[in-house]
């Protein structure tokens, strides 16, 4: 009986792999996960929907240039501001968003294979990054603590790497502090 085996590689050969490839230079890869993290209501949309805009673009963001993506943002927590927000974003940089700046507002659950199927399947061909809006919104009833759930959710977000050679940028939040809020305070 012969034994299936993965391969091993000496340094000469993982040499010969091929290098990053970015979007954003030193900042964003071109291929992989990301994530944009913060507290709640500290304007993580709207930093995600400039990044989203200026890799469409292909225009500078923050000083740093932009390879020109096919970008899609999913605003999975809430879609209904997110016409306001473009309006907002139009006026910011005085024209039209591209066109190849699309937008979904199904629900989808990183834990149900169909969902991370069918998802693929609308990104392959069509998006070089995803940006989801937020972590929590597509992992419902999973415990972030939990390396069972977590694991389910990152083999879902590989596949879709894998199958679209795409960037999937997660918004995630760090939930509230009083230095920030201090309206939550007792």
């Amino acid at each position: 009986m012969s034994e299936k085996k993965f391969p091993l590689y000496n340094s000469a050969q993982v040499q010969t792999w091929p290098a990053y490839d970015w979007l954003i230079p030193g900042v964003l890869p071109k291929i992989g996960t990301g994530a944009i993290f913060g507290e709640s209501r500290i304007g993580k949309s709207f930093l995600t929907l400039d990044l989203a805009t200026k890799l469409a673009l292909g225009e500078p963001w923050f000083g740093y240039p932009t390879t020109q993506s096919r970008v899609v943002y999913f605003p999975a927590e809430s879609w209904q501001g997110l016409r306001l927000r473009l309006e907002a974003i139009e006026a910011q940089i005085g024209q039209p968003l591209p066109q190849n700046l699309k937008f979904m507002r199904e629900s989808i659950d990183f834990c149900d294979a169909n969902h991370v199927d069918m998802l693929a399947a609308t990104l392959k061909d069509t998006a070089d990054v995803i940006f989801i809006d937020t972590f929590n919104a597509v992992t419902p009833n999973t415990d972030e603590n939990s390396g069972k759930d977590m694991g389910i959710v990152l083999a879902g977000v590989r596949k879709i790497v894998d199958l679209c050679n795409c960037l999937v940028i997660f918004v995630h939040h760090s939930g509230y502090s009083v230095e920030c809020h201090p309206e939550l305070t007792p």
